[in-house]
Formats: C-alpha cells, sequence, structure tokens
C-alpha cells in the first residue's frame, strides 16, 4: 500500500494554487478542478459587483473560493485514503472482478465531478441572473447566458445523481454532452488562431492565442473522454445490468 495522501497538505496546496492543487491526489482530479476552478474564477471576477469603499468584492470572492476550494481538496483527500485503506484490506480480486470494480468506481467519480461542475455553474447561473438589470454589452451577454445555462445545470445535476444511481437515461445523457462540450470547445479554436492581432506585439498575440487554445483543449478532452467512456461495452453492460438488478423481485 503506498503512503497515504494528507488531507491537510492537500487543503493548502488547494488554498494557494487552486484547482491545480488538486493534482497532488491525482491527474484526473487535478485536471477536473483545474477546469472547474477557471470558469469559476472567471465568473467571480466578471459578476458586477456593487462596489463598496471598505470592502473589495473581488478580494472577498477569491478569497470564498479559495476556501471552498480547500475544503473539497481536504474531503477528496480524506475519500480517496478511505478507499485506498479499504482495497489494501479487502481480499485480492481476479481480473475481471477488478475490471468491474474499477468501472463501477470511475463512473462513481465521474458522476460526483459532473455534480459538482453543474452545481457550481448553477450558482453562479443563479447569481448572474439574480443581478438585473444587467449593465452594459457584456452584462446583458452574460445575464441572457444565465438563463440558457440555469435548465443545463440543472440537467447536470441529474446526471451526475443519474450515473451514481447507475439510470440508463443517465449514459445517454453523458454521451450528448460529451459530444457537444468536446464540439463546442474544439470549433472556438481555429477562431481563436486565425483571429488578427490588431496592433499587439507578436508575442502577445501568440501568448493570448497559447493559453486560449489551452483553456478550450481542456475541456474538449474531458468531452473526449467521457464519450469514449461511456461508449464501452463494459459500461453499457454495467448499466443494462443494474436496470435489471434493480426491477428482480426479492
Amino acid at each position: 500500500m503506498s503512503e497515504p495522501k494528507r488531507p491537510w497538505l492537500a487543503a493548502m496546496l488547494a488554498f494557494f494554487l487552486g484547482g491545480p492543487g488538486f493534482f497532488y491526489l491525482g491527474l484526473r482530479q487535478g485536471l477536473v478542478a483545474t477546469l472547474a476552478w477557471l470558469v469559476t474564477s472567471l465568473f467571480v471576477f466578471c459578476i458586477p459587483f456593487h462596489p463598496s469603499p471598505s470592502i473589495d468584492p473581488e478580494a472577498v470572492g477569491l478569497f470564498l473560493l479559495q476556501a471552498a476550494t480547500a475544503w473539497l481538496a481536504f474531503l477528496s483527500c480524506k475519500r480517496i485514503n478511505a478507499e485506498a485503506a479499504k482495497r489494501a484490506e479487502s481480499p485480492e480480486l481476479d481480473p475481471i472482478q477488478r475490471a468491474q470494480a474499477k468501472c463501477v468506481k470511475e463512473i462513481g467519480d465521474i458522476g460526483l465531478s459532473v455534480i459538482a461542475l453543474s452545481g457550481f455553474t448553477l450558482l453562479v447561473s443563479l447569481s448572474l441572473f439574480a443581478n438585473s438589470p444587467p449593465m452594459g454589452e457584456m452584462g446583458h451577454v452574460m445575464h441572457g447566458s444565465s438563463i440558457v445555462m440555469l435548465p443545463m445545470s440543472l440537467c447536470g445535476v441529474a446526471t451526475g445523481i443519474g450515473l451514481m444511481r447507475a439510470w440508463r437515461w443517465a449514459r445517454i445523457s453523458m454521451l450528448v454532452f460529451g459530444g457537444l462540450l468536446a464540439t463546442s470547445c474544439t470549433l472556438p479554436i481555429v477562431g481563436f488562431l486565425l483571429m488578427p492581432g490588431g496592433g499587439m506585439a507578436w508575442w502577445s498575440v501568440l501568448a493570448m492565442r497559447a493559453l486560449s487554445v489551452l483553456l478550450l483543449l481542456v475541456p474538449a478532452a474531458i468531452g473526449v473522454r467521457w464519450f469514449r467512456f461511456f461508449l464501452r461495452s463494459n459500461v453499457k453492460s454495467y448499466f443494462g445490468i443494474s436496470r435489471k438488478t434493480s426491477t428482480t423481485p426479492a
């Protein structure tokens, strides 16, 4: 058994580094947490707060975001350690059973990730929708986008719950969501690469394009991975077997 992770160290890294601090827990946790942290940070700094002479709203929002990220890292680290200890105490499984157990765990992890991302998006959408009337052109765009994101966030939360409960429709929803996420994040890359510099220095244009492409490639890669994962035969059989088992009379 490998050395267990330290929950307080995970919390401190997440507080000071944000989403990238989750790479201490693993590659997949780091990618998902970094994406959620970047999206939430963007909305925190774009929400039109009412200025106050004594309180900096952006600093308060950033502190609350970092504190919530640290708390999630602490809980995630404890859960990972508990699962590792449980695996160490359980008898060795044969390769087929080990593959099935890994598949079930991955589906549960994806379900938790979908719930967390959708929950963040739901809270941010509610905040944007509550800030009415919108101010400026960007305010109108963000207010209009919140109306679209609200039902999508609710659908995402329901899908995450459905994955953890092995509901068959949740797998179809993830196929659609993964395909839409990959497509919607890949197509704008061409626009960013062909966007004119507008008189900026070449290195500024190159850095801006590289950052934009990187921010779009991360969710696109996650969408492709989810789409391919839910096409696997063992995942299909998991949802089918769970559905039949749940309807079998005792």
